[in-house]
C-alpha cells in the first residue's frame, strides 16, 4: 500500500497569524481561528508506517512513501507531515494533521510545544546548534494538543 497525502484545501497562514494564535491567552479561540483558516479533506486515510512509529508519534514521510519519526536534529527527517493518530495494523497508520489530539499526559496547559528527537514532542524549543525548532501545536490541558505544525522551521546556528 503506498500512502496517500490528504487533499488539503488552506487559506494563507502567514508567520504574524501563527504567533498571534500561538501567543493567544484564549485556546479556544485560537482553535477556532485555526479552524476557519484550514479546511482538511481525507484526514483519515491509512499510510504506510515504519514499525518503530507509536501513536502520538511526529512523522515525516520519506522518500519511499513511509512514515517514520521526525526528528528535529535531522533535516532529513523533516517536513513533518502530522501525528499518528492509530496504528491500523504494525506497518500502517492513520495521521492526525490538524486540531485538538487528545491522549497526552503531563503537558503544560498553555505552552507551545516543538518537534523533540525520535518523534517526540518538548515545551523547550531546541537551541542546539544544527537542530531545527519546529512548533508542534499548543496544550489546551494536561491532555490535550491542540495541532498546529508549522515546517517553517528555523535552523539553530
Amino acid at each position: 500500500m503506498k500512502s496517500k497525502v490528504g487533499k488539503f484545501k488552506a487559506n494563507k497562514i502567514t508567520l504574524d497569524d501563527l504567533q498571534n494564535i500561538f501567543s493567544s491567552d484564549n485556546v479556544e479561540d485560537a482553535l477556532s481561528e485555526v479552524k476557519n483558516k484550514i479546511d482538511l479533506v481525507n484526514s483519515e486515510d491509512v499510510h504506510d508506517c515504519d514499525g518503530t512509529v507509536t501513536v502520538n508519534d511526529i512523522v515525516y514521510l520519506d522518500s519511499d512513501s513511509i512514515l517514520k519519526q521526525a526528528s528535529n536534529d535531522d533535516s532529513n527527517k523533516l517536513p513533518i507531515f502530522g501525528i499518528v493518530n492509530a496504528k491500523v495494523t504494525s506497518n500502517t497508520c492513520t495521521v492526525q494533521v490538524y486540531g485538538e489530539r487528545t491522549g497526552f499526559s503531563g503537558l503544560t496547559p498553555g505552552s507551545t510545544y516543538y518537534l523533540s528527537t525520535d518523534g517526540g514532542i518538548t515545551n523547550t524549543p531546541p537551541t542546539t546548534s544544527g537542530t531545527t525548532v519546529v512548533p508542534i501545536g499548543f496544550s489546551k490541558n494536561s491532555s490535550t494538543l491542540v495541532i498546529l505544525i508549522n515546517n517553517r522551521g528555523i535552523i539553530n546556528t
